[in-house]
């Protein structure tokens, strides 16, 4: 008789990667066969990695890539997460983020994901805009006049990333600012 012998697997996981081969047995001895075998590989879609172009300093270009080692679909779409919330718009069959002139808050975690396998989304990577000093302050303690001989206090202010390491006063009666490095 003839008979065609079918096995539909559903959902299938990284587990399920084997040599799958087809075994016909009959009730007469030494008539057994067995078919070449053929090997089901399932990837996980989270070999997705993002790959930065360059140092992230403000007002400067930075490019986020999406490579995955994996065959994708042919209507495959890439779409782009910052801090695990999809970014709208970036739906899309190209695989870059790009940000012609980075700002501040542009600073997040992103991942990419493919449209078919949102659940599984690339490593984050962390987006550090860089940027100097601003909102510089100086505020004075005690706040009211203050009496020749006593003590004062300058504590100096701003915000800036890498942040300041310290303040120091060169004896000028100005203030200068060090980064971190």
């Amino acid at each position: 008789m003839k008979k065609t012998c079918t096995l539909m697997l559903s959902d299938v996981r990284v587990t399920d990667t084997a040599d799958y081969y087809t075994r016909i047995q009959t009730t007469t001895p030494g008539e057994n066969w067995q078919s070449a075998g053929v090997t089901l590989i399932v990837k996980d879609f989270t070999d997705l990695v993002v790959q930065m172009s360059r140092t992230e300093v403000e007002g400067e270009y930075v490019k986020l890539s999406c490579t995955s080692q994996c065959t994708l679909r042919q209507n495959s779409m890439f779409m782009w997460k910052k801090d695990e919330e999809v970014l709208p718009g970036t739906s899309t069959n190209n695989n870059e983020l790009i940000f012609y002139n980075v700002r501040i808050e542009d600073a997040g975690s992103y991942s990419c994901v493919l449209n078919h396998q949102v659940e599984s989304p690339s490593p984050p990577v962390k987006l550090d805009v860089l940027y100097p000093p601003k909102k510089i302050s100086v505020s004075v303690s005690p706040a009211d006049e203050i009496l020749e001989g006593t003590s004062v206090t300058l504590t100096c202010s701003s915000d800036a990333n890498p942040p300041v390491e310290s303040y120091s006063t060169p004896g000028t009666g100005r203030l200068e600012m060090k980064l971190l490095k």
